[in-house]
């Protein structure tokens, strides 16, 4: 079993610093893409200290869709990003959210042409 590599901190235009895990693809100095589920997110009210500003971000909610959970679309800058949070927990359209995604669940690849 490979050890985990993380990726430092990063600057993302729009999103903010995020640490990473590192695909075996990635090197370091490459032109980077962050991927991480959508299920994966937690939104936050604002005043969480815990996350020292990295893996966090902040966004306005263009869309809420219902299926079995509510996929959601929030707009950073001009980063569009797909979430999905259970219903009780629904931003609305409209609103300024804040989120956070956990290092562990978050992966570099190379960024593609």
């Amino acid at each position: 079993m490979r050890p985990v590599c993380f990726y430092r901190p990063s600057w993302i235009p729009a999103l903010g610093a995020f640490i990473a895990r590192r695909s075996i693809e990635w090197r370091e100095g490459l032109p980077a893409s962050l991927f991480f589920r959508p299920e994966h997110v937690e939104f936050f009210d604002g005043n969480n200290p815990s996350k020292n500003g990295t893996n966090t971000g902040t966004g306005i909610v263009k869309r809420v869709t219902f299926l079995n959970s509510a996929d959601i679309v929030i707009r950073c800058g001009e980063i569009a990003l797909r979430l999905r949070a259970h219903p009780t927990r629904t931003p609305a359209a409209g609103k300024q959210v804040y989120f956070s995604v956990a290092p562990e669940s978050c992966i570099v690849f190379p960024a593609s042409g």
